[in-house]
C-alpha cells in the first residue's frame, strides 16, 4: 500500500506540472515516411489511382498532426532504391501539398521489380541522414505483390525496428501479396500484424488506423496528438517481477516500477519485497507530526526514522511562540529529546526558547535509584550520612535498633527502616515514596498546577494548592492538611500513644514496630527512674526517625 500511495503522489504532482510541460513541449508531430509501390502490377485494376486518392486523403485528414513524407519504390525499373529520386517528398511539417503534387505527377513502372526489403532500407537510410533522433519516426509500406529482387524483407524490417528503432507499418494491396511474409514483417517490425487492402476505401481505413496509432499520445513526456496536454488519458499498463503479475503507471514522461496484483508492497525492512532488485525503494513512510499534522518519515537503513517530514511545514509547530497549527496552543510537544553521552533529556521550549539538556549529568554515585556515574551499575558505590545504609529503594535507609520507624516505614529483618510499597503499584515515570506514587520530572512544567518538581519527583509546591497534606495527585490539594505518619512524640501522663484519626490501621503495630503504652494507675511502672529511661529512649528515637534522605 506505501509503494501504491507513493506512485500516486508521484502522478498528482505530474498531474500538477502538466500545464506548464505542455507549454514548454510544443506539439511533437511524428515523421510518417510512405513508401508507395509503383512497380507495373500496380497499374492493374486501377489500384495506382486507388492509392494515389488514398494517400491524398490520409494528407489532408493528418497533415495538421503528422509530418508526411513520401518514397516510391522501383525506381527507373531498377531493383536499387537506393537513388535520391526515390524520396519524392521528404518529411516536412504541413507537407500534404507537396506529397499530392507529386502524386499528381508520378506513375507505376514499366518493370515489375519489386524491390520490398530495398525499400525499408533506404527508409532507413533516408531517416539516418535526417538526423531528427528525438521525434518519433514510422516506416508505412504499401504493395501489392511479392519481393522480386533476391531482398530479405523480413530481415530488413527487423533491422529497421531493432537496430533504428523504426517501427514498419505493412498493407498488402490486392491478391497478389504473400500474406505470411507480410504478417512475418509486421511482427519483427514492432507492429503486430500487416493489413490486408482489397480496394480504396480498405486502404484508406488502413492508412487511417495506422495514423492514429503513430500520432496517439505515448509516456514519453511529450504532446503527441496535438491537443496541448501531455502524456493524458493514458491507462495502466500490465507488467510482470519475480513476485507475480502487476502494473505501471505513466508518470513524469516514462512508466513507474511495477507494482499492484500480486506483488507484495515495499517496506522498510532492508528486504527486496517487491521482487525488483532494489531495496527499501520507496518515497517515505506516512506518519504524523508532533502538531498532528499528516507528513512522511525517511527509510534509513532497513528502518523508519523518527523525524516526520510534514506535508505542509507552514502548518507545524515550532518553538517560537507563535500558534503556528492555529489549535489555540503556543509551542506545543516542541521540546527536543536530547542527552549528555550517558543520560536521556530533554530540551524544552519556553517562551519560544529552548533551554538547556535537562539530562542528569555524570558525577558521583548518589543514593537515588539513578545511574549517576554511568557504569552500568545503580547505587553501588552511593554513601549516606552516619548509620544509614542506601538501599534497593533508592534511599538512605535508617537504621532502627529498637523496631522504631516513622510512618509509611517499616522496620524489616536486616534493621532498617524500608518504605511501605505503594498499593497498587505506580505506574511507569513514577516512584514510591511514603506509600504514594510521584510522578518523575526534569522540570516544574512536568507536574501540573500546584507542584514543583524536586530531585526527580514531583512534590507539592509549598505556597500552592495541595501544600497541606501529603496525599493526592498532582493537582488535586490536600485534605484539610492532615497528615498520615502518627506523631512519635510522647503524651503527658495518664494519656496513650495514639496515631492520628483517621489514618487507619497502625502499619507499624502491623509488623511489629514500637508498641508503646504509657498508663497511670494501678498498671502504671513503679520505678519513675525506668520510666525516665524509657522517655529519653523515644526522644532519641523521634530525633533519628525522620524522613529518609532521598
Amino acid at each position: 500500500m506505501r509503494r501504491l500511495i507513493a506512485a500516486l503522489l508521484l502522478l498528482s504532482a505530474a498531474a500538477l506540472t502538466t500545464p506548464a510541460a505542455a507549454q514548454a513541449n510544443q506539439c511533437e508531430e511524428p515523421n510518417v515516411l510512405v513508401a508507395l509501390d509503383r512497380s507495373g502490377s500496380m497499374l492493374e485494376d486501377g489500384k495506382w489511382n486507388q492509392a494515389v486518392d488514398a494517400i491524398t486523403q490520409l494528407t489532408r485528414t493528418f497533415e495538421f498532426r503528422i509530418r508526411f513524407g513520401l518514397l516510391a519504390f522501383p525506381w527507373g525499373g531498377r531493383c536499387d532504391v537506393s537513388a535520391p529520386g526515390a524520396v519524392l517528398a521528404g518529411v516536412a511539417p504541413l507537407n500534404g501539398p507537396a506529397i499530392r503534387d507529386q502524386l499528381a505527377r508520378a506513375f507505376p513502372q514499366q518493370s515489375n521489380k519489386t524491390p520490398i526489403g530495398g525499400a525499408i532500407d533506404a527508409s532507413v537510410n533516408y531517416y539516418f541522414q535526417l538526423q531528427d533522433p528525438n521525434r518519433r519516426s514510422f516506416i508505412v509500406l504499401i504493395t501489392d505483390g511479392m519481393e522480386t529482387c533476391n531482398g530479405n524483407p523480413v530481415r530488413s524490417a527487423q533491422n529497421a525496428f531493432q537496430g533504428a528503432g523504426l517501427p514498419v507499418y505493412v498493407i498488402g494491396f490486392g491478391r497478389g501479396v504473400d500474406q505470411r511474409i507480410l504478417n512475418q514483417m509486421a511482427e519483427v517490425g514492432g507492429t503486430q500484424r500487416a493489413y490486408q487492402a482489397n480496394n480504396g476505401p480498405d486502404l484508406f481505413a488502413a492508412l487511417e488506423a495506422i495514423a492514429d496509432a503513430a500520432s496517439e499520445e505515448t509516456c514519453d513526456g511529450k504532446d503527441n496528438d496535438c491537443d496541448g496536454e501531455v502524456d493524458e488519458g493514458l491507462g495502466d499498463q500490465p507488467c510482470s517481477t519475480a513476485c507475480g503479475d502487476g502494473r505501471q503507471i505513466c508518470v513524469d514522461g516514462g512508466y513507474s516500477e511495477c507494482f499492484g496484483g500480486g506483488i507484495p508492497d515495499e517496506v522498510c525492512d532492508g528486504v527486496d519485497n517487491d521482487c525488483d532488485t532494489r531495496v527499501d525503494e520507496i518515497a517515505g513512510v506516512p506518519c504524523s507530526t508532533v502538531s498532528g499534522n499528516p507528513g512522511l518519515a525517511a527509510c534509513v537503513g532497513g528502518a523508519v526514522s523518527d523525524d516526520c517530514i510534514p506535508e505542509d511545514p507552514s502548518r507545524e509547530e515550532v518553538c517560537d511562540a507563535f500558534d503556528n497549527d492555529m489549535d489555540g496552543q503556543v509551542d506545543e510537544n516542541t521540546d527536543q529529546a536530547c542527552n549528555n553521552g550517558c543520560h536521556q533529556g530533554r530540551r524544552p521550549c519556553v517562551d519560544g526558547a529552548y533551554l538547556g539538556c535537562t539530562a542528569l549529568q555524570v558525577g558521583d554515585e548518589l543514593c537515588d535509584g539513578l545511574d549517576n556515574d554511568c557504569d552500568g551499575l545503580v547505587d553501588e558505590s552511593a554513601q549516606c550520612a552516619g548509620e544509614e545504609t542506601c538501599g534497593d529503594e533508592g534511599l538512605c535507609l535508617n537504621p532502627c535498633p529498637f523496631n522504631e520507624c516513622p510512618s509509611g516505614f517499616l522496620c524489616e529483618g536486616d534493621g532498617f527502616c524500608h518504605p511501605v510499597p505503594c498499593d497498587p503499584g505506580c505506574a511507569a515515570g513514577e516512584r514510591c515514596i511514603d506509600r504514594q506514587c510521584l510522578r518523575t520530572c526534569a522540570i516544574d512544567r512536568d507536574c501540573g498546577d500546584g507542584w514543583i518538581c524536586v530531585t526527580r519527583l514531583c512534590e507539592p509546591r509549598p505556597d500552592g494548592p495541595g501544600a497541606g497534606g501529603a496525599g493526592g495527585t498532582p493537582g488535586a490539594g490536600g485534605s484539610g492538611g492532615g497528615s498520615d505518619r502518627p506523631d512519635m512524640s510522647l503524651v503527658p501522663p495518664g494519656g496513650g500513644f495514639t496515631p492520628d484519626a483517621g489514618a487507619g490501621q497502625d502499619p507499624l503495630k502491623a509488623d511489629g514496630g514500637c508498641h508503646c503504652d504509657l498508663r497511670s494507675g494501678p498498671d502504671a511502672p513503679a520505678d519513675p527512674w525506668a520510666l525516665l529511661a524509657l522517655v529519653g529512649l523515644l526522644g532519641l528515637a523521634r530525633r533519628r526517625a525522620g524522613r529518609p534522605r532521598r
